[in-house]
This record gives C-alpha cells, sequence and structure tokens, in this order.
C-alpha cells in the first residue's frame, strides 16, 4: 500500500470489486483486480467508516485516491444471511457484514454539469461549503475548488500526465477565487468573490437581492446575487448555493457636482423653502385675523411646513449613488409628503 509498509493483495479473487477508473463506464464489475496504483479500498476512509458505523452515509469531501480530484461518496453496508453447517448449527440465519457499495460524486462532474446548463447564459452559479472557509465547491465559469501541487514544493502545479505520487490537492476558499493562483480562471471569478463576501456580510437573506460591483471603479459593472443553502442532514452536508447576474446601472436619479442641473436643482429647493417658511411667517403672525381663524392655522401651519421640508428632500438627489442616498431618496420625499399635504 502507498504507506510502504501495508501488504496489497493481488489476485484474481478477493473480498471487493472495483469499476469505472479513469471514468469508463462498466457493464460488470470484476473481483480482486488492482487497477491503480496500490489500490485497496479496505483502507479507505468511506469504507472503514460505513463498517464502523453500519449504516448507509456520506463522507465528507476527501482526495479521491486515484484522481486526486475533491468529491463525496455515498456508502452502504452489504450483508448475507450465514447459512451454517453441522459444526456450527448456531450460526444459521445469522446476518454477517460483507463489504461496502459506494458510489463517488466528484466535484468535477458538478462543475461540468454547471457549465453545460449555463454555456450561454449571463447568469452564473457557484457552490460552496456553508462552514468557513467556505471551501470551493464547484462553479458555472469552469474553475476548480481544488489544485494539484507538489507535496515536496506547493508552488510547483502536479505534472499532468505524469508521476503523481508526490502530488496533492490544495482546497480553495470561494472568498479568494479573485485571485488566478488560487483557482480563479475568469473575470468572473472574481465577481463571485465579491458577492459572495456582500452575501456573508449581510447575513446571506434568503429573500433580498444583494448587489454588487465588479471592481471598484466608477464605471464597473453591477451584479445582482441570491444565495440558497442545501443540505443533507444525514450527511452532514451543507452547502451555499449563489447565483448571480448582470443588472444595470443607472445614473438618471444623479445629479453630481459640475452637472447642469446641480445649481439650478440647489436654487429651486432652497427658493422653494424660504417662500414656504416666508408663507409660514406670515400665516403665523396674522393668526388673529378672521379668515385665518377659520381655516384652522394649526393644520395649515404643518401643511406649509411638510411643503417647507419637501423642497429640501431634493437635495438627496445630489451626489453618487450610494446606499445611504438611495435609501434616502427613496423614503424621504414620501414622508415629507405626508407631513404635507
Amino acid at each position: 500500500y502507498a504507506d510502504g509498509t501495508t501488504p496489497v493483495q493481488r489476485t484474481l479473487s478477493g473480498p471487493y470489486a472495483y469499476c469505472g477508473d479513469k471514468g469508463e463506464v462498466c457493464n460488470d464489475t470484476f473481483v480482486g483486480a488492482m487497477v491503480s496504483r496500490d489500490y485497496d479500498p479496505r483502507w479507505r476512509s468511506w469504507y472503514n467508516d460505513t463498517r464502523t458505523i453500519q449504516r448507509p452515509n456520506w463522507s465528507p469531501p476527501y482526495l479521491f485516491f486515484a484522481t486526486l480530484s475533491m468529491g463525496i461518496t455515498y456508502s452502504e453496508p452489504i450483508y448475507s444471511t450465514q447459512e451454517g453447517d453441522e459444526e456450527s448449527p448456531s450460526g444459521v440465519g445469522r446476518t454477517v457484514f460483507d463489504g461496502v457499495v459506494a458510489v463517488d460524486y466528484a466535484f468535477d462532474n458538478i462543475t461540468n454539469f454547471l457549465v453545460e446548463n449555463y454555456l450561454n447564459s449571463s447568469t452564473t452559479v457557484a457552490v460552496a461549503e456553508e462552514a468557513e472557509p467556505h471551501y470551493m465547491i464547484a462553479s458555472s465559469t469552469g474553475s476548480r475548488g481544488a489544485t494539484k501541487v507538489r507535496i515536496s514544493d506547493e508552488t510547483l502545479p502536479c505534472p499532468v500526465g505524469g508521476d503523481s505520487s508526490d502530488c496533492k490537492a490544495v482546497r480553495t476558499s470561494i472568498l479568494d477565487m479573485a485571485e488566478p493562483s488560487a483557482g480563479g480562471s475568469t473575470a468572473l471569478d472574481g465577481v463571485i468573490a465579491r458577492a459572495f463576501a456582500k452575501q456573508k456580510d449581510e447575513g446571506f437573506p434568503d429573500a433580498d437581492l444583494v448587489s454588487v460591483k465588479a471592481d471598484d471603479s466608477a464605471s464597473s459593472s453591477a451584479y445582482i446575487s441570491q444565495t440558497r443553502l442545501f443540505e443533507i442532514p444525514e450527511a452532514d452536508l451543507s452547502w451555499r448555493i449563489i447565483i448571480m447576474s448582470p443588472t444595470e446601472v443607472s445614473a438618471a436619479d444623479t445629479i453630481l457636482r459640475g452637472d447642469s442641473l446641480f445649481g439650478f436643482l440647489i436654487g429651486i429647493a432652497l427658493l422653494g423653502f424660504v417662500v414656504c417658511l416666508a408663507l409660514l411667517y406670515h400665516f403665523c403672525k396674522h393668526r388673529t385675523n378672521r379668515t385665518i381663524v377659520t381655516s384652522d392655522w394649526r393644520f395649515t401651519s404643518a401643511f406649509i411646513l411638510g411643503c417647507s421640508l419637501l423642497n429640501t428632500a431634493s437635495f438627496s438627489f445630489l451626489g453618487p449613488n450610494t446606499d445611504s442616498l438611495c435609501m434616502l431618496r427613496m423614503w424621504l420625499p414620501p414622508l415629507f409628503f405626508s407631513l404635507g399635504p
């Protein structure tokens, strides 16, 4: 075996079957053959764990022996009923553990599925572990969640098609996908990392869309994202799926310094504010006048004050689009309008 000590039984018959090496589809399994380097499934964690707990289970993500790719395994124990004989009649009908049947799910297959289904779509989908550091599972950009490097020197990539005995897989966090050295291969990987970080900062809201810019420049494109939690409780598996789509950036509700409307809007807003205050002063000063008394001067004064404040709401449309200003533009005019009319 790979530890250099454990012997491997290479026989044409044995207590296990192996099928599907290197992606080949098999119609029948064969027993006992050693089709990959020093491979004995009875020493793998999925076999030993299933033998110990004696029930169907999912493995945590781990490194596949033959391909050095990441994946998970679903395993079920296999049993037979002991027939017994004359020498041990008490063993008749006893259930005996015979082995484990296992199915591998490679993360590369999930990536391939996402790439094929979102190839001609503007939507980007990525999957990462819910637990920190949020290791990458798959992405529709085609980027892998692990990179193969040399054990002796992790700065060197694993040779393609060569000896992989000195290789290991290093997993990548979705938050680090912006770095090409971490596995990201497209510009969208960086946007996914920013979108996931923004979602995390906001507590992964289930019903809300979260916007993010591709970079910090003023002309940057923008995206909206939403996440969903995928769980298999019996497998202790918890993944966060993020769906991201581009959105349009509009500056129609923004008036910046230097714009011809910038000074005009300030002038009109101030003029309206001053006129309303002057009218309010005149109204309060002559509140004993019979005409003003019969018009309910208190209610009318509140109306005029609301109109003066409504003019000041125009100042919220000055400046760049920020989260705070966008919130003010949404709520300030209706609030002051309700105080007026």
